[in-house]
């Protein structure tokens, strides 16, 4: 009888252990995405220098114009704002982006668009107020990040990943 008493007692302790570390953990700050691996404009960047975007060596901006709405009919929440982008890697594989800048959390708006492509397989993680999703399906790559306010959408021809790298680089101009 004894040892059904300590066995007893050492499974509590256990799981009081546990339920504490648990605890302790879900009260620690959440994980961040890096700024420099999934860049966003900071909170200050308006609206006309978005319309300005520049391009690089290896990348052509060909056309920026202005959106009402995200890909998929996502409307903007009011006071949001949006650009098109429409650009050539090495003047050879076209590549499009969507920056949009929310009043509030991106979010809802993110999660939206993520189950937009549910039957997909799509890869993506969240984070406090961040995440990302990759979509890779026939010959199409789509990255979309957001984080606080804003929400970013690249898409390009697969196998060229590189151009991806080098709008992510393009993003730089809007840190701030």
């Amino acid at each position: 009888m004894g040892a059904k008493l300590n066995f007893r007692a050492i499974f509590a302790a256990v799981f009081v252990v546990l339920l504490v570390a648990g605890s302790i953990i879900f009260l620690l700050p959440g994980e961040e995405m890096s700024s420099s691996e999934w860049p966003t404009p900071s909170d200050k960047t308006t609206f006309l220098q978005l319309l300005s975007i520049n391009g690089t060596k290896d990348m052509n901006v060909i056309e920026v114009m202005p959106l009402r709405y995200m890909p998929g009919n996502v409307s903007l929440p009011k006071g949001g704002y949006a650009v098109g982008i429409y650009m050539s890697y090495r003047n050879v594989t076209p590549v499009i982006a969507i920056i949009a800048f929310l009043n509030s959390s991106a979010s809802s708006v993110a999660n939206t668009i993520i189950n937009q492509y549910r039957n997909y397989s799509i890869m993506y993680k969240t984070f406090r107020d961040s995440g990302y999703m990759e979509l890779r399906t026939g010959n199409l790559v789509l990255q979309m990040w957001y984080r606080g306010k804003w929400i970013v959408e690249v898409a390009t021809q697969a196998g060229y990943d590189e151009a991806i790298l080098e709008f992510k680089s393009m993003m730089s101009q809007f840190k701030g």
